[in-house]
């Protein structure tokens, strides 16, 4: 019975845009324990929510106008609105994290857990069906003692990686300043110096990300793109900030 109200309340998560979910078990997670705010003996399990394609920016509409984080204050109503009818229907369910609460969590290896996500040559996690067109925007603790997880919030297979199977590196090519494909996946100072100048190609967009063929139907519009290239500037002084080699997660696959 769990489950299925689980299900259901996930379909409002679809149609509100957060039309990403995946179940993961909290115990399978002790490499990681350390770094989520999570309590495994009371939710052994969680639900990662993700959305992808012009879904969420399509619930959110209007808004974009109206709101300085339009985005990320949808996606946590939802999630807050989600929590309360699961909650309500007898599952006990809890916010572990989401995207506006600042709060550091290991989501990428997260994702790699659930099949969405492997390192691409961008450094960027790309998903084997939907490319670079998705992001993270929830982690929910559930309790649902004994019962299977359902086929639909079952996690993916492994698979083959996308990057691998990519023969012209159309990332690396695009990219005007030669800023993608080294040996930190992308070269953050050479890609914002160029993205910072005025009237650049990709000052409101990336042209790498563009060309990058998986999952091309899952693209953003580009209202959507020129406002996540907003949000993703550095603030003042961040070239001081970063390491002399690039963290782990920017490896490209070999």
């Amino acid at each position: 019975m769990s489950w299925s109200v689980v299900s259901e309340e996930c379909q409002t998560l679809t149609s509100q845009g957060l039309n990403l979910q995946s179940v993961l078990s909290s115990h399978d997670l002790e490499s990681v324990s350390h770094e989520l705010w999570v309590d495994r003996e009371r939710f052994p399990s969680l639900i990662l929510i993700g959305s992808s394609g012009q879904d969420l920016w399509t619930a959110v509409g209007n808004r974009v106008e109206d709101q300085a984080d339009p985005v990320d204050d949808h996606s946590f109503q939802v999630l807050t609105e989600f929590v309360g009818k699961i909650t309500q229907r007898g599952v006990r369910a809890h916010i572990a994290w989401h995207a506006a609460c600042g709060r550091a969590c290991p989501i990428v290896p997260l994702g790699e857990r659930a099949g969405w996500s492997q390192r691409s040559k961008m450094g960027l996690g790309i998903h084997p069906k939907r490319g670079l067109w998705f992001a993270y925007r929830g982690l929910v603790q559930i309790d649902l003692g004994t019962e299977s997880v359902p086929p639909s919030l079952s996690n993916s297979s492994p698979t083959e990686h996308p990057c691998l199977l990519c023969t012209d590196s159309p990332c690396v090519s695009r990219c005007p300043v030669g800023a993608v494909g080294g040996p930190g996946g992308v070269d953050l100072r050479l890609c914002f110096d160029e993205r910072e100048r005025p009237e650049a190609a990709c000052a409101s967009r990336c042209l790498s990300r563009l060309a990058c063929p998986v999952g091309s139907e899952y693209r953003y519009s580009l209202a959507q793109i020129a406002h996540h290239h907003e949000h993703a500037k550095m603030p003042p002084g961040w070239r001081d900030q970063l390491p002399t080699h690039p963290p782990e997660w920017q490896e490209p696959p070999t």
